[in-house]
């Protein structure tokens, strides 16, 4: 799925709706302070990553994304991948 391009006019693709709503949420929301939900650091400008939490109450299932700044959200991706190699040993 391909939404309107970005402020730098690049394309962007979503897996699904419910990634292309919180895209467009986090668009239209007005510009404040943000810092990384990791180390607490101030973003300046659109956070160039986020995270993923998942929460389950009964059939009702919450996806948070909170931002990340560039350097904490290459940490935790490499840490991932690291975690699910030593899982397929």
């Amino acid at each position: 799925m391909t939404l309107e391009p970005d402020e730098a006019g690049y394309p962007t693709f979503v897996a699904d709706e419910v990634a292309a709503a919180a895209l467009i949420k986090r668009r239209r929301a007005p510009l404040e302070e943000c810092r990384c939900d990791a180390c607490a650091d101030t973003i300046e400008g659109a956070p160039p990553a986020s995270g993923a939490h998942l929460s389950m109450r009964g059939s009702d299932v919450r996806i948070d994304a909170p931002p990340l700044c560039a350097s904490c959200a290459t940490a935790i991706g490499i840490t991932a991948l690291r975690r699910n190699d030593l899982d397929e040993c």
